[in-house]
């Protein structure tokens, strides 16, 4: 989302999650590499998928900041333990 109220002093296109069993709670910024404001990614993310219990987040990053950054990337956030590899492709998976 681009929008600007999401999370206090974010913006710019990141991904959120929004616990939905917790209506209360603040939507959480996946797009981030300790899903705090101040480990944002600095690009655009994007095209995201979510697994049917929430736990892992799959999308395209344009951000440098991330571990293993290398320009459009797509990446795995596992919700439970906050990690954020980059999902690795070779040229044999087709």
């Amino acid at each position: 989302s681009s929008a600007t109220n999401l999370v206090t002093g974010l913006s710019g296109n990141h991904v959120y999650r929004k616990d939905m069993a917790n209506p209360g709670a603040p939507p959480e910024i996946v797009s981030s590499n300790d899903g705090t404001v101040a480990g944002a990614g600095n690009g655009i993310s994007q095209n995201i998928d979510i697994s049917s219990d929430g736990r892992w987040v799959v999308f395209m990053s344009t951000s440098t900041n991330f571990a293993g950054a290398s320009g459009q990337q797509i990446y795995r956030k596992d919700m439970a333990n906050l990690s954020l590899p980059p999902v690795l492709i070779s040229s044999s998976d087709g």
